[in-house]
């Protein structure tokens, strides 16, 4: 059992400048699935929420990374990721996915 809770981990993943504001988290379930739940601030004051139903934790993962990178791209600006591990915080990690990033290829 405390070998299953290793390997949960909550992601975070962040688009932020002056034109927007995005913040989407991808949250672990049981059985390697997850959830996305966030939101977007745009300059203009519009707000939206997004979500996602629970599907498979690693295409969840690749379908916001994806995301977040497309809209970072288009407003000129970075991905930031953090990784947090569940239920205890202590092992953590942080990136920032700049657009020359490899894993952007």
């Amino acid at each position: 059992m405390v070998s299953d809770t290793k390997k949960l981990f909550s992601e975070t993943f962040i688009v932020w400048n002056d034109e927007i504001n995005l913040v989407g988290a991808l949250i672990p379930l049981m059985n390697g699935r997850a959830t996305i739940c966030g939101t977007i601030k745009f300059k203009n004051g519009k707000n939206l929420a997004i979500s996602a139903q629970p599907e498979d934790c690693k295409i969840l993962h690749k379908r916001l990374l994806y995301a977040c990178r497309c809209i970072a791209k288009f407003y000129g600006t970075d991905v930031i990721y953090r990784r947090r591990r569940m239920p205890d915080s202590s092992d953590e990690s942080s990136a920032l996915f700049r657009r020359e990033h490899h894993l952007y290829n």
